[in-house]
């Protein structure tokens, strides 16, 4: 504190009863960003305050926002500065510091406590986001004013006239679409109010709709090259210009809305994996690729523009209090600025100018409207439908006799144009690009450029030795790229659901027992190999999967420096979706996995960057050879048969796992259901629900389970 205010100054500030409390009221401002010629203004409006409450013989539990409006107001007329938001921050820092407890305000008059019932309701009951709550109250406030005036609430009285006479004297204020956010609230009111029995008609059937239709505008979008114009006009020097220019390429390298930029925090950066998680409308949650330019940006801004302090949200205001934005207000701001500096002109300058700009950019890329739904998260394909009004390829296709057939790509380009924008997306397709392929060669030998269901369902089912699921699998894969290029070709047909109906069937789970475990183990340490490392690679493969539930591609991609042997602690990257989770090991399995990582040392130099389980050359060990081994060895046991084309799995391995977990849970007299996320999270599951599909099979009868307590050791 010696250097953010004079010592000489603070001791004689020090007076009164709040006198203890400067240095924590000092601390709490300097980490909030003041400068520190702020500081002796606020020490002289607290020292003021504490003389007034020590001459008043007050308590300090006595405290609270009345006393501080009694002191503000002990010279009629005088404003004396600064000192309203000084002892607001000061009695934050008290309530923090367990001082003073904060005083709920309650609702002193009918139509208060009334509005605070329905704000209770609208958060609790129907799970509304804050902004939406902000005006929902400020409408139904509005009506219950302009039918009661200032006086008591006689719900009885209202009438239809009353809501129509509402809605139309305020409709003609306000835009469009707000007229329609009041007509909403309304509705959603008046429901309120009959389900609380405050009145007896249904009114929300009199609430007028407001005249606008979806699609009946055109999105205002800025011209080709103007955003990578603003763009290279911004500064980026100072902390504010860093911040600045992180904040419009995130609108418009990935079509953000400003509340998701304003709502971005420092967890959702996954910096190792290249993804950004988004908190989108209606809470839902999505992980996108993190463009290199934007990751750029952003690091840039975090390590040499951004003030050091306590938020986690990724972007914070330059001047004191330091805290996120306040409300995409902010962001729009940042926008309008830039498009000034930058000697722009456009008729809307709020930020989701940038989101609209980004689709019809992808759409003059004859990217298709689904995959721009996709980018922008659309909920719907009806609101993406708005950009069809700009895409002016798609729309000169519906005159063909005018305009002639126009040039197009052939399907093979088209196929690797439509599977690198999926990539770019963040998804593999590897099954993706064969299916395709092998359609694409079927299309060449038929002699025609065009898809129709006919070809499609033809080709999809031209495998007589596969399963019915997997024609459906392949249907699927074309429906998919069909729909993406009938938005270039109007000739194109898009497969319609149903064809071929078939939804694949679970197979029933195997739980090996204790024994067969045992059993396969020990075949795997003896059998016949082609050099001396194969036999232990297949008895610590299968041992880790038993006592870990990982799946086998997991253990396959495991490499040296994956595994932290002082911690006993697996790191699996790059799983099922992407996602990446720790594994806890029991000391006798990170025993046997050392003893094999000695003997793998001795024939691969590479040890942290290599396979944990190499092949015989280093590679990475085929995952259709383990298989082929795998069932080998468990005819061997006389767990599978001879002749058998079904039989117990390798995944099998992980269902046995999960039932072993819940097993000993139940044992032990916990609560299955209250840890089950426990194990959700350990298997790497994407929901809580696909982990009760590993412990019961479809017909809802938990799988038979033979062997000791499960809870005794999980080491091979």
């Amino acid at each position: 504190m010696k250097t953010f205010i004079d010592p000489n100054l603070l001791q004689r500030l020090r007076v009164g009863p709040l006198a203890p409390y400067l240095d924590a009221y000092l601390k709490h401002i300097e980490q909030d960003g003041f400068l520190p010629s702020s500081a002796p203004m606020q020490m002289y409006a607290i020292a003021r305050f504490s003389k007034w409450l020590r001459d008043r013989q007050f308590d300090l539990y006595q405290v609270d926002e009345a006393a501080v409006n009694r002191f503000l107001k002990r010279d009629p007329g005088v404003v004396h500065s600064c000192e309203c938001a000084t002892l607001r921050r000061l009695l934050a820092v008290l309530r923090e510091l367990g001082v003073i407890v904060a005083k709920a305000s309650e609702p002193t008059t009918c139509r208060e406590r009334f509005l605070d019932d329905y704000l209770r309701y609208l958060r609790r009951g129907r799970g509304l986001a804050e902004v939406t709550l902000e005006y929902f109250v400020r409408f139904a406030e509005q009506f219950l004013s302009a039918r009661f005036g200032s006086g008591d609430l006689n719900f009885s009285e209202l009438c239809a006239k009353d809501v129509t006479d509402f809605v139309q004297n305020r409709a003609s204020q306000l835009s469009p679409g707000r007229a329609k956010l009041l007509v909403t609230a309304l509705r959603s009111l008046l429901r309120y109010m009959r389900h609380q029995g405050d009145i007896a008609l249904d009114l929300a059937r009199c609430v007028p709709p407001v005249a606008m239709w979806s699609l009946s505008t055109l999105p205002k979008f800025l011209p080709a090259g103007t955003v990578q114009q603003l763009l290279d006009h911004r500064e980026r020097e100072t902390a504010r210009g860093k911040r600045n220019y992180a904040v419009l390429l995130l609108l418009a390298r990935m079509g953000l809305r400003a509340c998701e930029i304003v709502a971005l925090e420092l967890d959702d950066i996954d910096w190792d994996n290249g993804r950004i998680t988004i908190h989108g409308k209606g809470g839902r949650l999505a992980q996108m690729p993190l463009p290199s330019d934007v990751g750029e940006a952003i690091a840039s801004y975090l390590r040499f523009g951004r003030p050091c302090c306590t938020c986690r949200r990724v972007f914070l205001r330059h001047r004191a209090s330091l805290r996120g934005f306040a409300d995409s207000t902010t962001v729009s701001s940042i926008v309008r600025r830039a498009l000034i500096d930058a000697g722009v002109d456009s008729a809307r300058k709020g930020a989701h100018l940038f989101r609209h700009t980004l689709a019809t950019d992808l759409l003059r890329q004859n990217f298709s409207l689904d995959e721009i739904g996709e980018l922008l998260r659309h909920q719907s394909p009806n609101t993406t439908a708005l950009y069809a009004k700009v895409d002016l390829t798609a729309l000169r296709t519906l005159a063909p006799s005018l305009a002639g057939r126009c040039a197009m790509k052939t399907v093979r380009e088209a196929v690797g144009d439509y599977l690198a924008l999926r990539r770019s997306l963040g998804f593999k397709l590897r099954k993706h690009q064969r299916f395709l392929e092998e359609f694409t060669s079927f299309l060449e030998q038929e002699s025609t450029s065009q898809i129709t269901s006919r070809l499609a369902l033809l080709w999809a089912t031209q495998p007589q030795h596969i399963q019915p699921a997997e024609w459906a699998a392949r249907l699927s894969v074309v429906r998919g790229f069909a729909r993406y290029w009938s938005a270039t070709d109007a000739t194109t047909e898009v497969p319609p659901d149903g064809l071929l109906p078939y939804r694949p069937r679970r197979a029933k789970p195997y739980l090996y027992s204790d024994e067969q475990i045992d059993q396969l183990l020990e075949t795997a340490k003896n059998m016949p190999a082609a050099h001396s490392l194969q036999p232990w690679t297949y008895h610590c493969l299968l041992g880790l999967l038993a006592v870990t539930g990982l799946r086998i591609s997991e253990a396959l991609n495991l490499r040296g420096g994956d595994i932290d042997w002082s911690e006993g602690v697996l790191t699996i990257r790059d799983a099922k979706f992407g996602k990446s989770r720790l594994v806890p090991l029991h000391t006798s399995s990170l025993k046997v996995l050392s003893d094999y990582a000695v003997r793998r040392n001795h024939l691969f130099a590479s040890q942290d960057s290599g396979y944990f389980f190499p092949s015989r050359r280093g590679a990475r060990l085929d995952e259709g050879q383990v298989r082929r081994t795998f069932y080998t060895l468990s005819r061997q046991i006389g767990i599978r048969g001879v002749f058998a084309s079904r039989g117990p799995r390798l995944h099998d391995f992980r269902h046995r796992f999960a039932v072993q977990t819940l097993l000993h849970w139940h044992r032990n007299g916990e609560d299955v259901r209250r840890r089950l996320p426990v194990l959700s999270t350990y298997l790497g599951h994407a929901h809580v629900s696909d982990t009760y599909c590993s412990t019961f099979d479809l017909s809802g009868r938990q799988p038979r389970y033979q062997g000791r307590d499960p809870g005794e050791d999980n080491s091979y």
